[in-house]
């Protein structure tokens, strides 16, 4: 006799402890669903077993990713907060930073800008803490290329970057 496959909402409790609650498609977690592990909950929606559409993970130092996904990765706009207070919120691409966004240090500094691969990239605006602003080129994080540096005091300096540092 064939084992028949899982169709509509169920619960399946694993050996290590992980817990799904949700809608199943031909066996996979498919619609809407929760997979509580012992280290984080995903929340959202499914697609043929991978996290796919709209959904919120949570991690038990308080951090939280809520937003969408693709294929089971962080895809599409997205809000992430750090357990230390630290946030992004913007577009994410293959499960990393990626496009526009704005990321609160928690030491305060802000930065509004373009990202790929996870790293500030292209052009950006970097509001320190300390009261300072860039305005200029990002390349792999750092300030690269030409910018404008205001101090707190309103004085400016313009020119190239290399490496976060005026050239």
């Amino acid at each position: 006799m064939k084992d028949e496959l899982k169709n509509g909402f169920g619960v399946v409790k694993y050996p290590n402890g992980d817990k799904y609650e949700g809608d199943f498609m031909n066996d996979e977690f498919h619609g809407k669903g929760k997979y509580i592990t012992m280290e984080m909950t995903y929340e959202g929606e499914w697609y043929r077993g991978y996290c796919h559409g709209f959904g919120k993970e949570m991690w038990e130092d308080g951090s939280f990713f809520q937003g969408y996904f693709q294929n089971g990765v962080k895809h599409g706009n997205g809000t992430y907060l750090w357990g230390d207070g630290s946030s992004y919120e913007g577009e994410w691409r293959d499960g990393k930073m990626e496009g526009r966004g704005k990321f609160v240090h928690k030491n305060g500094d802000i930065y509004e800008g373009g990202y790929q691969d996870g790293e500030r990239e292209g052009q950006g605006k970097l509001i320190f803490a300390d009261g300072r602003q860039y305005n200029g080129g990002f390349s792999q994080g750092f300030m690269n290329g030409f910018g404008q540096m205001t101090m707190r005091d309103g004085q400016m300096f313009s020119g190239n970057w290399r490496n976060g540092h005026q050239i």
